[in-house]
């Protein structure tokens, strides 16, 4: 029992001994690691990127002056690093369009930066108010203003007319036994006067007291012949012979007119006793007694008419009254107007079949439907929606923003850190870090890629990735890669317009062993270029291919454009390659050496800002070119035709009407180049 006591103890005691110097290693372990963590933060030497202030737009995002660390990726507010801020803070957000709201003769604009949008109101003019001016004959006007603006708009109310006030008829001129007389009524409105002929009366205005008298004998009959006032006729009159009384004939009393129905009479006194002599006067078949006459008045194409009725008999005796020739316009039938017809009013006449047209202007705006996404839009372009007018065939169209969206492809290995997959809509590139479960090699669980533990002794693993729109090339190497990709060749004709093409190249070492040199270098193999001379002398280099140098930011997981590398021609490009310190540098041993970049180049046809492109020569000059077709539309069709179909000749203008000629020393229509870069020991 004892024995074993002992070797218990003696167990305990080793195994305590044990623990306290794990530890002590465990301690030493921590030490070393923060030694190692406050080396690395003192030892930091930020290589600073400065960025000048550039004020926001309506449309873009300015900055603050800032500078940027490629190395430890952060954001400073000063040069020497030592006030660091976020990258959302160095961003000024786009401020936005200030809207001026649209009116009837404009649309809406921004009063900063002048942007036009939509399109003008057009007038209102929705309460017409008579303006209480017709006549009897003429029709008035009605007059509406804008509700939006002191604009005014006059036009004709049609059917307005008064018509005239007629009084009563009052003679003029009567009517004699064989003459016409007048009558005549005027408008108290507007002192028109309608004057009618009055037929005549075929009544004789005998003078009784004036006749001609032949005396009477005792035998024989005596007679008086009395004349018309009026006209030549005769009345004669005979009585009996006298007998035995004196009649008084020169003093006759008419007691009845003769008319066309009954015999009229004359009573003569006798001078010497109250006897009488009754003569009758034989029945006038034309003496007619007329009174007033009955009125039918007329209207625009049927004449009226008076009539008159003799009191004594059914004859008859009318006067036509001519027809106005003025309308009573009615029964209104309005067809509305539409943006680019115009509309109408149609009055019929209350009396006729004449009808009175009235046009009603177009409005000049437009009916629009809700609008047809004609073209989806996806990340890599804008989409347009398609309104069409309901009222006729004019369509316009809107600007859908481009979708936030990637179709993204499959993860594929970048490298011996990153994966990335492509958007095959835009080709934007997305990079992550393998996942090796936690472990610093194997299998990555996202792209499969394989991640061997270097072999000892043998130098640092090297690798390096190169991707193009044909593929991906993957190098692994201990202590060095020496690469040169060829071949990288592109033709005008395989180009549409805003095309893009890229070549990204990727190199990768953790804990280097020794100092390693990185070398990065474009060699031109062919380019694309017409010469271009204006009347003034100047002769320039029209070169359509452009490029763009980005670098990969591991902070922001986003490709960066290297301030001077953007819309280069390919000399210029292989000359900022060549002497870049970014791509051309050496990384120290023990270090890791992690580095991606990306050259782009696009066709220059169809540039739509005439900011975005331009021709230099070389003072530095600046040409902007417009092919005369829409001045919404930059581009240099006439150059890139020209490149295109190898005919180089022609002439084109600027934006400035200055006329250029095409020379005839272009190169072919393909161009090619060739990129290279190499890491290997220090020398």
């Amino acid at each position: 029992m004892e024995n074993e006591k002992q070797n218990q103890q003696d167990t305990q005691g080793k195994n305590s001994k044990i623990r306290r110097a794990i530890t002590v290693i465990v301690v030493i372990l921590l030490l070393l690691a923060l030694i190692v963590c406050l080396i690395v933060i003192f030892t930091h030497r930020h290589d600073m990127t400065h960025f000048e202030a550039d004020g926001a737009t309506c449309t873009a995002d300015g900055n603050y002056e800032y500078w940027y660390c490629a190395g430890c990726g952060k954001y400073f507010e000063d040069e020497d690093g030592k006030t660091e801020v976020e990258y959302t803070e160095v961003i000024i957000p786009a401020a936005g369009h200030s809207w001026t709201a649209a009116s009837c003769q404009s649309s809406r604009s921004c009063s900063v930066c002048g942007f036009s949008d939509g399109e003008a109101l057009g007038h209102d003019f929705s309460e017409y108010i008579f303006d209480d001016n017709a006549t009897c004959t003429a029709d008035g006007t009605q007059t509406a203003t804008c509700s939006r603006c002191d604009e005014s708009d006059t036009k004709i109310l049609y059917g307005s007319a008064l018509g005239h006030s007629w009084g009563d008829y009052r003679t003029i001129t009567s009517a004699t036994c064989t003459k016409e007389g007048k009558i005549s009524r005027s408008c108290s409105a507007c002192g028109n006067r309608d004057t009618v002929s009055v037929p005549a009366t075929g009544v004789h205005n005998w003078n009784f007291e004036s006749g001609v008298v032949t005396p009477a004998t005792g035998t024989a009959e005596g007679k008086i012949v009395y004349s018309c006032s009026d006209c030549s006729e005769t009345l004669e009159v005979t009585f009996p012979a006298t007998g035995e009384h004196d009649w008084q004939l020169d003093k006759g009393e008419v007691q009845s007119v003769a008319t066309c129905k009954t015999e009229g009479e004359i009573v003569y006194p006798c001078a010497d006793c109250s006897e009488v002599l009754t003569v009758k006067i034989p029945v006038n078949s034309a003496a007619h007694s007329y009174g007033e006459g009955v009125v039918t008045e007329p209207d625009c194409i049927t004449n009226g008419s008076v009539v008159f009725s003799c009191e004594y008999c059914d004859s008859t005796v009318s006067a036509e009254i001519p027809a106005t020739g003025v309308h009573s316009w009615g029964n209104e039938k309005v067809t509305g107007p539409t943006c680019i017809k115009d509309g109408s009013v149609v009055y019929s006449c209350a009396n006729c079949s004449e009808t009175l047209t009235a046009t009603i202007p177009a409005t000049g705006v437009h009916n629009w439907d809700e609008g047809k996404v004609t073209t989806p839009a996806t990340c890599a372009s804008e989409g347009v929606r398609t309104y069409t007018c309901e009222d006729c065939s004019v369509t316009k169209t809107e600007v859908i923003p481009k979708t936030e969206d990637h179709v993204w492809g499959n993860w594929t290995a970048a490298g011996d850190s990153l994966h990335s997959r492509e958007c095959s809509a835009c080709g934007a590139i997305e990079y992550e870090a393998h996942d090796f479960g936690g472990a610093e090699f194997g299998t990555c669980s996202v792209c499969g890629y394989l991640k061997e533990q270097p072999v000892a002794d043998e130098g640092t693993l090297i690798e390096a990735l190169v991707e193009t729109r044909s593929g991906v090339v993957q190098y692994t190497s201990n202590k060095q890669i020496d690469i040169k990709v060829s071949g990288l060749m592109g033709y005008s004709s395989a180009f549409a317009p805003g095309a893009n093409n890229y070549t990204v190249v990727s190199v990768y070492a953790e804990d280097l062993t020794e100092d390693l040199r990185l070398s990065s270098y474009i060699d031109i193999q062919n380019d694309v270029y017409l010469t271009i001379a204006n009347d003034s002398g100047v002769s320039i280099e029209y070169h359509p291919v452009r490029f763009t140098l980005s670098i990969y930011n591991n902070t922001t997981g986003t490709f960066d454009n290297v301030d001077g590398c953007q819309n280069l021609t390919m000399a210029e490009m292989q000359t900022a390659v060549n002497n870049s310190s970014l791509l051309n540098y050496t990384v120290s041993k023990g270090q890791t050496l992690d580095l991606t970049y990306r050259i782009d180049w696009s066709w220059a046809e169809y540039i739509e800002l005439p900011d975005t492109f331009e021709i230099r020569d070389n003072e530095g000059n600046k040409y902007y070119f417009a092919d005369g077709v829409s001045s919404s539309e930059w581009y240099l069709s006439v150059l890139d035709t020209a490149l295109g179909t190898g005919n180089f000749s022609g002439t084109t203008q600027d934006t400035s009407g200055n006329t250029w000629t095409i020379l005839s020393d272009g190169n072919s229509v393909d161009f090619g180049f060739d990129i290279a870069f190499s890491a290997k020991p220090l020398q």
